[in-house]
């Protein structure tokens, strides 16, 4: 009988001849105020403290901290642009070449002040990215970090959680009440009342993302072998994450939950144990959030057209400027709504090179992460080891929701990017594989590739769904 139950990998290494080498940054992670100032960076922006107590707290928190982590840490941020440190790291190349994306798809039309504006507003992006990839230096680093994300989404879900039920009233947690499609005079109008997070998280779909990236690591947690309390409080807060998510009524969180959940079972057991642990757990899952939520398939519904409707709007404006895009936040001022699509939001607005870069940074990771399977039992540390399907059904989910979603410029995206190049950055293999993908000439050419192919996917998709009238 094909077992289910078990979640650790044995602790095999494979046989090598003498010491492994182990990687300096290893041996010294250093900067350790830097890292302290880092982790309230990220303190202040998962929780909102700002926002929880707006007639306290009036300082830009997360500006006076990134300048300091910058001042305390600037030597890891400017080792790691060097040509030296960027061909083994393509995901910070594709990062870093997105401030450039963007200032190009406002220069080419000439309007220079928009292009400073908006480059300038994501390189404090890019900036966090170079931060987490520098000073998270280790794995025990990588540990707390993982560990304390999920306790800074606790706080700002638990705050959102008890604005929904009227417990608080805090107008930065407002639930989103909306309007039901099908209502009419005769019965009445109906609403549906929404769960929405604060700041950059105030949207029903926006909170989800970041709820799934929890979630997969509360997973994590649970199923190690830490002391019975900490298991069960990872339990306790995967269980309030996934209530969180209901009360969103977002389709596109429920469906950044199941392509995690499948992405996580392939990683883990493989395919043929995959299918049917998700032929069981699917249905359990589909009864638990039955709703709104659900109705993830019916593409003729209004709702669904809607969306169909904007990436096709996004696909025509696309092919009016190729190259280098309508330019950021311009696609919002043609049409009067995001794409509600990363993917399609970066290709329109940031052309086919800043599509390519925005896709091939999850490409790359996603694609390194499997290639690991191979060498599951090399990893040295089994708490690495035990980690890497779990950054997989992570990445996963996450790509799962900005199907639906446009973050392509939110923070918490390049989190999900920075924390997995840190785990293989950290990563102890024994013996040593062969090198993990390198920024030269043949990946750029498996980037446009896979670049063309997910437009044409969005395109044969769209034509197919897509109701005229």
């Amino acid at each position: 009988m094909m077992n289910l139950t078990p979640l650790s990998y044995p602790v095999r290494v494979a046989p090598v001849q003498g010491p492994a080498p182990i990687a300096p940054s290893n041996l010294k992670p250093g900067y350790v105020l830097g890292f302290f100032l880092f982790m309230l960076m990220n303190a202040v922006l998962f929780m909102r403290p700002t926002e929880i107590f707006p007639d306290y707290l009036y300082v830009q928190t997360y500006q006076v901290l990134i300048v300091a982590c910058l001042v305390c840490s600037f030597p890891v941020v400017l080792q790691q642009l060097s040509q030296r440190a960027l061909v083994p790291q393509p995901v910070t190349v594709c990062v870093l070449g997105l401030v450039l994306a963007i200032a190009l798809s406002h220069s080419t039309r000439f309007a220079f002040e928009d292009a400073f504006d908006s480059s300038l507003e994501f390189g404090k992006v890019a900036l966090y990215y170079l931060l987490l990839v520098g000073l998270v230096r280790s794995p025990k680093r990588l540990q707390h970090f993982l560990a304390w994300l999920v306790v800074f989404m606790l706080v700002q879900t638990f705050m959102a959680v008890l604005q929904y039920h009227g417990v608080i009233e805090n107008r930065n947690f407002t639930t989103l009440k909306e309007e039901k499609f099908g209502s009419t005079v005769i019965r009445g109008i109906e609403y549906n009342y929404r769960l929405c997070g604060s700041g950059i998280f105030h949207n029903p779909n926006e909170i989800c993302y970041a709820l799934g990236m929890v979630m997969m690591i509360c997973l994590y947690y649970t199923t190690g072998r830490a002391s019975f309390l900490i298991r069960i409080f990872y339990l306790a807060a995967f269980v309030f994450f996934g209530y969180a998510i209901i009360l969103t009524l977002s389709r596109g969180g429920f469906l950044g939950l199941v392509f995690g959940l499948m992405t996580f079972l392939l990683a883990r057991f493989g395919w043929r144990k995959a299918l049917p642990l998700a032929a069981v757990l699917l249905p359990i899952v589909f009864f638990i959030f039955a709703g709104r939520s659900t109705n993830v398939f019916d593409v003729s519904s209004d709702t669904a057209q809607n969306r169909i409707q904007l990436w096709n709007d996004a696909l025509i404006l696309f092919l009016r400027v190729p190259i280098f895009g309508l330019g950021t936040g311009l696609f919002r001022e043609q049409v009067g709504l995001v794409v509600h699509n990363s993917y399609l939001q970066a290709y329109t607005e940031l052309g086919f090179f800043g599509g390519m870069l925005f896709v091939g940074a999850f490409y790359i990771v996603l694609l390194d992460l499997h290639r690991l399977r191979s060498a599951q039992d090399q990893i040295t540390d089994p708490e690495l080891r035990r980690l890497r399907p779990y950054l997989m059904g992570l990445v996963g989910g996450f790509m799962g929701c900005m199907m639906s979603m446009s973050v392509t410029d939110m923070l918490p995206t390049y989190t999900v990017l920075g924390i997995v190049v840190v785990y293989l950055r950290v990563l102890n293999i024994r013996p040593p594989l062969p090198k993990l993908l390198e920024f030269n000439g043949g990946l750029v050419g498996r980037l446009v590739l896979v670049s063309m192919l997910t437009l044409v996917a969005f395109r044969l998709y769209v034509s197919f769904t897509f109701v005229v009238g």
